[in-house]
């Protein structure tokens, strides 16, 4: 396993150049006003309800990984696990595209794979070093949109790229 300041140090940079691609994106193909209100309450109230939500998903995540490691070797826990995690993290009104032949690939470029890909992350994360740098991760790369201003346009044909992308970077280091 790794020593807790490497993994941090990982969890740091990967989250960091997730959201660093994301706001490139926007350079490339624009921005748009943010979705949330600008207010400092508002704000604390969006931080407050991310950073709740966050760790009750990610210390679920963690009982699960500890309960069900006898029973599956590591990869294969993995993936089960960031399966069963895709459809709690997957709005099911996304999944409606599944249905049409036409938008298939759409859906699953835009919104499965990469959230498919930072559920192996942020597995992987869990069974090596424990569900708070899971937590930290997922606070980092969500917490800049309740912050700024300007949220960056990312078209579906670059969503894979901080999606999935920078997650996979993040199992390989």
């Amino acid at each position: 396993a790794y020593a807790g300041t490497t993994l941090l140090s990982i969890v740091l940079l990967v989250s960091v150049f997730k959201v660093f691609a994301e706001l490139f994106t926007g350079f490339i193909e624009g921005f748009g006003l943010s979705p949330y209100s600008r207010s400092p309450w508002a704000i604390f109230v969006n931080m407050y309800n991310l950073v709740a939500m966050v760790i009750a998903v990610e210390f679920i995540r963690t009982y699960v990984v500890v309960n069900l490691r006898t029973r599956f070797r590591e990869p294969m826990l993995i993936v089960i696990i960031a399966s069963l995690f895709l459809f709690v993290d997957l709005h099911p009104v996304r999944l409606v595209g599944l249905l049409s032949t036409s938008s298939i690939m759409l859906v699953l470029w835009q919104n499965v794979i990469p959230v498919l890909a930072t559920n192996i992350f942020l597995t992987y994360l869990v069974s090596i070093g424990g569900s708070w740098y899971a937590v930290l991760y997922r606070v980092i790369v969500t917490s800049y949109k309740y912050l700024l201003p300007l949220a960056p346009i990312i078209p579906f044909y670059l969503a894979v790229i901080p999606g999935a992308v920078v997650p996979f970077i993040g199992l390989a280091i």
